[in-house]
């Protein structure tokens, strides 16, 4: 209870008081380039913004729509330190509420100029919300797609490696999405049977699956698929909320990857300090080598894997 409050202090001292003055000391340091991208985190659901900013305040001119310095992420073998921003607004939010999403995009651009970030990050469905608004990102913003594709490819080629599967392994994701559909391209390029399903199609679709990926919204809309699943197969957990329920009778997965001595500090709710998320990696990739667009996921995954980037392999 006690550390719940210091963390509302912190946030609220920090937002309210210090935001300005830290800016500030950060512009002047500005020429010693301490960070390389800035990456934005936000709660999910209205629920989370509680813990750390009470709802009616998040909500008010004060908090909503302006980014907030929440940490840092740490260099490791890397050339590039990120700045952690966190903003009290929830997805729904931002999908509901164009003027939100755009003032947070524009505190963003300012916010990298301020300490002269090459790139900018988002976590979750952010980058895709500000693409169905029609927003203006700017060329330094990551979509995190790449990253992510990256980051659960990976995991499936570990876990493969691990338990000695075939590499022409069948592989079913479920919950089609863009991400989703760049696995499945990627899988099959490199010799995997590689498909995707959506929740509707049923389960049926899973029961001869050797793999099968879990890219859906929230975790526990998977569990009514877990009784078909085929005995000994591997299940890859890309989920937010993620898993709380694990097939018993499976291989089971959470997709994190990791960089030796990279660490997000404080680190992020529901993953340990050395876990780097996909959407975060494009961040890294790009301040490390340029911020060029990559032609194809081949030379963005060769490209991660030269910094150390692998696969954590959380049970």
């Amino acid at each position: 209870m006690i550390k719940k409050y210091l963390k509302k202090l912190l946030f609220l001292t920090i937002g309210l008081i210090l935001r300005y003055p830290l800016f500030l000391l950060l512009f002047i340091l500005r020429p010693f380039k301490l960070f390389q991208y800035i990456f934005l985190v936000y709660p999910g659901k209205d629920k989370d913004i509680d813990a750390f900013c009470p709802l009616w305040l998040a909500k008010s001119i004060f908090f909503s729509g302006k980014p907030t310095l929440a940490g840092i992420i740490t260099k490791g073998k890397t050339s590039a330190r990120g700045l952690m921003l966190v903003v009290p607004n929830s997805t729904h939010d931002l999908i509901h509420t164009k003027k939100i999403s755009i003032n947070i995009m524009n505190n963003l651009n300012k916010i990298a100029k301020i300490v002269g970030a090459n790139t900018i990050g988002m976590a979750g469905q952010g980058p895709g919300i500000m693409q169905k608004h029609g927003i203006e990102t700017g060329n330094i913003f990551m979509h995190g797609t790449m990253g992510t594709v990256f980051s659960i490819s990976e995991t499936i080629n570990a876990a493969i490696k691990k338990n000695n599967f075939p590499e022409n392994s069948k592989v079913v994701t479920v919950g089609k999405s863009f991400i989703s559909k760049g696995v499945v391209n990627f899988l099959n390029n490199h010799g995997y049977n590689a498909s995707e399903i959506n929740l509707s199609d049923g389960a049926i679709f899973i029961e001869d699956a050797d793999i099968v990926v879990v890219i859906t919204l929230s975790g526990k809309l998977f569990y009514p698929f877990m009784p078909h699943l085929k005995d000994s197969s591997i299940v890859i957990d890309y989920t937010h909320p993620k898993m709380l329920k694990k097939p018993t009778n499976s291989y089971f997965y959470k997709v994190a990857t990791g960089i030796d001595g990279v660490k997000f500090i404080p680190n992020l709710p529901g993953y340990k300090a050395d876990w780097i998320p996909g959407c975060c990696i494009e961040s890294i990739i790009h301040s490390e080598f340029g911020n060029t667009p990559f032609s194809n996921q081949e030379l963005f995954n060769e490209s991660a894997k030269s910094l150390g980037l692998k696969a954590l392999l959380v049970r």
